[in-house]
């Protein structure tokens, strides 16, 4: 399953985003949302669009093995990240993180 989510003006991913276990793809371009831990319950999830919007931090990325285990692709350019943390994603071969603040890289 895939999900397109672009630019709709979504500020936070509420309760209903628990009930796609399939997702494969989500799309949360241009939109306005500041923290998508959400998308950590997205157990099959394998690319995340989230480009241009107020993400400050990326602890979904970093906080257990079991969790998104089938990410290899990331996009979250154009947000407000300052930081990028050790991240757990075994299989994650693409993050773009361009045009944000970063000034700390955590990356063994």
């Amino acid at each position: 399953i895939d999900l397109n989510l672009e630019g709709q003006a979504i500020d936070v991913l509420g309760e209903p985003f628990q009930n796609y276990d399939y997702l494969r793809v989500i799309n949360l371009n241009n939109n306005n949302l500041k923290n998508i831990d959400r998308v950590r319950g997205f157990k099959y999830l394998q690319k995340l669009e989230a480009k241009d919007n107020k993400i400050d931090d990326n602890p979904f990325l970093s906080e257990s093995k079991l969790q998104l285990k089938f990410l290899t692709t990331v996009d979250m350019s154009g947000n407000q990240l300052t930081a990028i943390r050790h991240m757990h994603c075994v299989k994650l071969r693409s993050m773009i993180v361009d045009n944000n603040l970063i000034n700390k890289c955590e990356l063994r």
